[in-house]
């Protein structure tokens, strides 16, 4: 049995653990949000001129994309790399399909034969298509007019914000883990002295 002493040195050694152990709770919780608010920070930033023309680099590739998809059904690889669906059957059209018998035109080579949408085509999008660097390098020239020099220079690249993100997020991801290792202590330890 232990004696008197020796329960007052045990429960001070448990007292003193569990104020460390909150502590170092605290300490994680502290840091947690301040990564929070960091990542919220860059992501809140704007973004440079580089980074903006990427953005619309990106959208006039999705635009063209968007425009050919319907053109056709199953896959196939459509602007920038991106994968479409098409038809089996335009592999099998027969000549006919595409010139009228007395050879007075052409007809469309796509799924259903349609004239009709192309006719009602977006040409931006038709053109994001077939030509998205040089549609891109004509809206960044037009936005640089417009803007007349006046987009702040010294901003952070968004690339390496996403590096810092990502670096932030991995050490939130080792912090709650932590944390949650230290709560799961602190609420055994106080599971035995009230058991």
């Amino acid at each position: 049995m232990m004696s008197k002493t020796d329960m007052k040195d045990a429960i001070e050694l448990v007292r003193a653990r569990l104020v460390t152990l909150r502590s170092e709770v605290g300490r994680i919780d502290e840091r947690i949000s301040e990564i929070d608010r960091t990542i919220a920070r860059l992501r809140a930033e704007p973004v440079s001129f580089e980074d903006y023309s990427e953005f619309v680099r990106q959208w006039i590739i999705r635009e063209g994309s968007e425009w050919v998809a319907p053109l056709f059904g199953r896959e196939a690889v459509g602007v920038a790399g991106a994968v479409e669906k098409l038809d089996e059957a335009v592999f099998s059209l027969p000549w006919s399909h595409f010139e009228l018998a007395q050879g007075s035109g052409l007809t469309i080579p796509v799924k259903g034969n349609a004239p009709g949408y192309l006719h009602r085509m977006s040409v931006p999008k038709a053109l994001f298509a077939f030509f998205p660097d040089k549609a891109h390098e004509k809206i960044m020239e037009k936005i640089e007019i417009a803007l007349e020099g006046r987009w702040p220079d010294g901003r952070m690249p968004v690339a390496e914000r996403r590096k810092m993100i990502a670096g932030l997020s991995g050490e939130r991801t080792e912090l709650h883990a932590r944390r949650v290792e230290l709560q799961a202590e602190v609420d055994s330890m106080v599971a035995s002295a009230i058991g």
